[in-house]
């Protein structure tokens, strides 16, 4: 049985040698990567385990493409060495045989995501209007908040006035998501 010590310092395992030939091919374990041995305890690149070694691609890391047949004419449908067929108007990028994402326990990277410090100001400063659910994509809750507000000439403010006390605690807490389900950063 043996662990990957990945580069993040998370320790994947105990795996069995089927399973480690498998993240071999995936790309997700290279010649450098760090192996523990179950056994006998031993530590060290997967390059210098003997029943490991053999399986690590020597030179080039694996790729989908073939480069051999590149400059030949193709064939829709025709075979090519090392298997598959090429299809007419296919074309695609070898894929990244380094790429290790998404890794357990890792959120996927949000471009959009909201900010937790203007989102917990607006619920402090601006709660009882609303402004902070307009700012998290809860458009519809906001307009009520905004609507009980201000139909009520400010009394129904007392009631969002502690809505917004709640999520502004809820925003610290780590609670409150987006309107896409994404947590705030």
């Amino acid at each position: 049985m043996y662990s990957v010590i990945a580069s993040d310092g998370n320790q994947y395992g105990p795996v069995d040698l089927s399973t480690i030939q498998q993240w071999i091919q995936e790309g997700r374990i290279v010649a450098d990567t760090v192996i523990l041995d179950g056994v006998t305890g031993n530590r060290g690149p997967a390059s210098q385990f003997p029943l490991i070694a053999p399986h690590l691609h020597q030179g080039a890391p694996p790729t989908m493409y073939q480069p051999q047949v590149i400059n030949q004419v193709h064939q829709p449908g025709a075979h090519y060495p090392g298997g598959g067929a090429y299809q007419q108007g296919q074309y695609s990028q070898p894929p990244n045989p380094y790429a290790q994402y998404p890794r357990p326990g890792m959120q996927a990277y949000n471009p959009n995501a909201k900010q937790k410090v203007p989102a917990a100001l607006l619920a402090f400063f601006l709660g009882s209007f609303g402004a902070h659910k307009f700012y998290l994509g809860h458009t519809t809750l906001g307009i009520v908040m905004l609507l009980v507000t201000i139909l009520t000439c400010g009394y129904g403010g007392l009631i969002t006035g502690i809505w917004a006390l709640y999520d502004f605690v809820m925003i610290l807490c780590d609670k409150e998501t987006d309107a896409n389900g994404y947590p705030l950063v």
